[in-house]
């Protein structure tokens, strides 16, 4: 909700409002700052992006359907096979944020934050799944990024 009222609802236009009344360099970007990073970060972001809505939809899915039989269809096995290809796109992508001095404290940008809200969703929902591809890099992004309370209080529970 904007001081003046007005309701902003989706978290992409949050971050373009975000980036338009609070412009670099006097408050950090959240897509970078020049044509090659922001295509950068909105590349590794929409990976993380699609693999959440895959997420969000198979459980959803499994709520108001039976839910082994989902996980079987081809829809199913197409979400799985977009989480498992996204997480693995991540993990090998993961170095860029672990080799960040000081990550935690830096502002993160906008794939960093989907990165590791895919992480902590996952982890939540599809923990023990044999299908899920163990992610460690993204595991320690992750985890680093608990020590930014916006992270540590919005783990998914």
């Amino acid at each position: 909700m904007l001081d003046d009222g007005r309701a902003l609802s989706e978290s992409l236009l949050i971050v373009q409002w975000l980036e338009a009344a609070r412009p670099a360099p006097q408050w950090p970007s959240l897509v970078g700052l020049d044509s090659d990073q922001v295509s950068t970060v909105l590349s590794r972001a929409g990976i993380a992006l699609g693999a959440i809505e895959a997420s969000v939809h198979t459980i959803i899915t499994r709520k108001v359907t039976a839910p082994l039989l989902f996980d079987e269809t081809p829809v199913g096995l197409r979400r799985q096979r977009t989480m498992v290809e996204s997480v693995r796109k991540l993990e090998s992508m993961a170095s860029v944020w672990l080799d960040q001095t000081e990550l935690a404290a830096a502002a993160p940008t906008l794939d960093l934050i989907c990165a590791v809200t895919l992480f902590d969703y996952q982890a939540f929902r599809y923990a023990g799944q044999p299908w899920m591809p163990q992610s460690p890099k993204l595991q320690a992004v992750a985890e680093t990024m608990r020590d930014r309370p916006s992270f540590r209080e919005t783990l998914p529970r």
